[in-house]
């Protein structure tokens, strides 16, 4: 399936899904799916914990805002949802030890692109 957003970025499911399982392995996702909120405040992106990792494509406007996005949803979708809450009313968000895991995890986009370049 190929969805485009509204600057002509045409992306291709199977190739990302392909893609960030090859980087970080197995998950319980189930579905990448898209969305459009232009609200300053949107994020880029989010993982439902009902199996799906959704991307915001008014927020990411390059390619690679997609991967990292995808990157860190893949991340919690891995991770335990029980856990997950723990470490946000114990830490919050910016010190949720799953948080840092998975903007670790978004690294690799940029790995990824040194070595083609």
């Amino acid at each position: 399936m190929r969805v485009s957003n509204k600057i002509g970025m045409k992306f291709d499911c199977n190739r990302l899904w392909n893609w960030a399982y090859e980087k970080l392995g197995e998950s319980r996702c189930a579905a990448i799916a898209f969305y459009w909120d232009t609200k300053e405040s949107a994020e880029c992106g989010y993982y439902d914990w009902d199996k799906t990792i959704w991307i915001n494509l008014a927020q990411c406007k390059r390619m690679i805002a997609v991967q990292k996005t995808i990157l860190h949803e893949w991340t919690h979708a891995q991770q335990s949802y029980r856990w997950y809450n723990h470490y946000q009313m114990k830490y919050g968000y910016k010190n949720n030890p799953y948080e840092i895991q998975a903007r670790d995890n978004e690294k690799l986009v940029k790995r990824a692109y040194r070595r083609t370049k």
